[in-house]
């Protein structure tokens, strides 16, 4: 907590394999009990989810086949406890971050829960870094979230027209309303 506002920094490191997904919804439910307003705090949830959000997040290193269906509980807990209530956004990179005897998969991710208004004027990246395979089978993630670069001297005014309209702020209100719906 300070003068330039509030940050909460949360890693994770959730049980592996399919027998695990009650404990998974347990902790998922704990961790739901500390994530507070994104209007009042910013939370950074990070670190190996141990499951992979969609079917080609995980591949079989013998067959070549994609294999992440197993984990649709899994995902489906986390968006139901976590993304949907707290307003998560994955920070995604499409590179796999495990790499096992039998498989290489996505499981390490970083989420933030900003409302969709303060995705308008920053810029969001996130990446996955170098193997490094004999300190871990997991690569690094790197995430930013900036302020958008304007060149110096840039003005970029509203124009006023479009607001002078009586049916404006309806028109607004209208069009929010369909972004928030359709927002994953």
């Amino acid at each position: 907590r300070g003068p330039e506002g509030s940050l909460d920094l949360v890693t994770v490191y959730l049980p592996t394999g399919p027998q695990t997904t009650a404990e998974k919804r347990n902790i998922m439910s704990r961790l739901a009990q500390f994530i507070e307003d994104p209007l009042q705090v910013l939370t950074v949830l990070a670190g190996d989810f141990n499951f992979v959000t969609s079917s080609r997040d995980r591949v079989n290193k013998q067959s070549g086949n994609f294999t992440g269906g197993v984990d649709q509980d899994s995902q489906a807990d986390f968006e139901e406890i976590l993304t949907v209530p707290h307003g998560l956004y994955d920070m995604h990179q499409d590179h796999f971050t495990c790499d096992t005897a039998m498989a290489r998969s996505r499981l390490d991710r970083a989420y933030l829960n900003m409302h969709m208004s303060d995705r308008l004027d920053r810029d969001y990246a996130c990446s996955a870094g170098k193997w490094v395979k004999h300190l871990s089978a997991h690569r690094p993630i790197s995430f930013s979230r900036r302020r958008a670069c304007r060149q110096e001297g840039q003005v970029s005014p509203l124009p006023t027209a479009p607001m002078s309209s009586p049916d404006w702020a309806r028109r607004v209100m209208l069009d929010f309303t369909e972004r928030m719906r359709s927002d994953e």
